[in-house]
């Protein structure tokens, strides 16, 4: 075992997991996603059934994760016993989604932990499959071994604004923006000012909130409704962990909205996580103007990130997501993928040659159709 660790996987007891994920939570630094207020919401709303992953070097606890196991049919066909981190492999409880990986690394142990507790997982029998999900590049390069095939599922990169940068350069977030973003947002300005006056707003009580909430519920469920997920206000799932996250986020000064009315017009809101210094926006909820002028979104955010960098926060996470306004209003600071990391089964492999025989039918196809269209032929 690598530098002595001794990794030992219990069945997880709540006061137990609660005990020793806080007091390593509170000497690692981490993300909103691995706090105790996340993980012990999730717990006690989904119930999961867990098992207790305690990674200790000479006697101190400097790795815990969460993990769950699930037997999935895929295309009625490819069975799998599938190990996940934070995770349950049910849609609707995991609609959640969170971001960043699922192991609270001790900061002085993040090079060397994950390669321990992957060569320790290989000792189980009982799983075919590990999740990697919506994990940083970087951390999930540390879970790999020569006896695991990765396979990537989905990547997608995540921007930000450094908000340190802008305090020690002096500048409002404006200013370090392109002419044309600033262009557009202020012409926006202009516009919804012919209406009423804008009025932006910070809220962090569960009683302020729970007045936007059922107005943004809508708003969501209309823009989303109609895509294979849907929105997550439409999920019981979704909104009962949401629900019980409230009041003790709004608590312990993590759970903000922020909001932006014209007049008596409500325009749009955001959900944020503010945690040790980093702002996580989590979701919008924007009404859609018929006036291309018109961008809440953008205007929204401006708002938002021009608070945060006033109030000392030290980065703007959009997380997740290739969008044209994030691209706009941020900076590309990492990548994140779900990976699965599988063992050498015959029905995996037949799995992954299906798919790859699909995917070259499709590339030829497409390739096809652009040299019939080139040559002005129907297809």
């Amino acid at each position: 075992m690598e530098k002595g660790y001794d990794i030992d996987i219990t069945t997880a007891v709540y006061d137990e997991v609660a005990n020793l994920w806080q007091r390593l939570e509170s000497n690692t630094p981490t993300h909103i996603f691995l706090s105790w207020l996340w993980v012990g919401v999730w717990l006690k709303t989904y119930q999961p059934k867990v098992e207790l992953l305690v990674v200790r070097y000479d006697g101190e606890v400097v790795a815990l994760a969460l993990l769950t196991r699930r037997e999935v049919l895929r295309h009625g066909l490819f069975r799998s016993k599938i190990l996940r981190f934070g995770r349950i492999g049910d849609q609707q409880q995991d609609q959640i989604w969170p971001e960043y990986g699922g192991v609270l690394l001790a900061k002085e142990h993040r090079d060397t932990v994950p390669a321990a507790i992957i060569q320790h997982l290989l000792s189980d029998s009982e799983w075919d499959e590990i999740e990697l999900a919506a994990a940083p590049e970087y951390y999930i390069a540390g879970f790999h071994n020569t006896a695991l095939k990765n396979i990537e599922t989905w990547s997608a990169p995540a921007f930000g604004v450094d908000l340190r940068q802008l305090q020690r350069q002096g500048k409002n977030y404006l200013q370090s923006l392109s002419r044309n973003t600033r262009y557009q947002i202020n012409r926006c300005k202009k516009r919804y000012a012919e209406e009423a006056a804008l009025r932006f707003e910070v809220l962090k009580t569960p009683a302020e909130i729970e007045v936007v909430w059922p107005i943004m519920a809508d708003l969501h469920r209309e823009r989303w409704q109609h895509t294979p997920e849907k929105s997550g206000f439409s999920n019981a799932c979704f909104v009962d962990f949401h629900t019980a996250l409230l009041a003790p986020g709004c608590a312990n000064g993590v759970v903000e909205f922020s909001v932006l009315h014209v007049g008596d017009r409500f325009l749009g809101g955001l959900y944020n996580f503010v945690y040790r210094g980093c702002v996580y926006f989590y979701l919008s909820c924007l009404v859609r103007e018929r006036d291309a002028v018109l961008k809440p979104g953008l205007l929204l955010h401006s708002y938002a990130i021009e608070h945060y960098l006033q109030s000392g926060c030290e980065f703007y996470d959009f997380m997740g997501g290739d969008s044209q306004y994030k691209r706009s209003l941020g900076s590309k600071h990492c990548d994140l993928k779900t990976v699965y990391l599988q063992r050498e089964r015959g029905i995996l492999k037949i799995e992954q040659g299906l798919k790859q025989i699909k995917r070259l039918v499709c590339a030829a196809s497409i390739k096809s159709a652009k040299l019939m269209k080139r040559k002005g032929l129907k297809t």
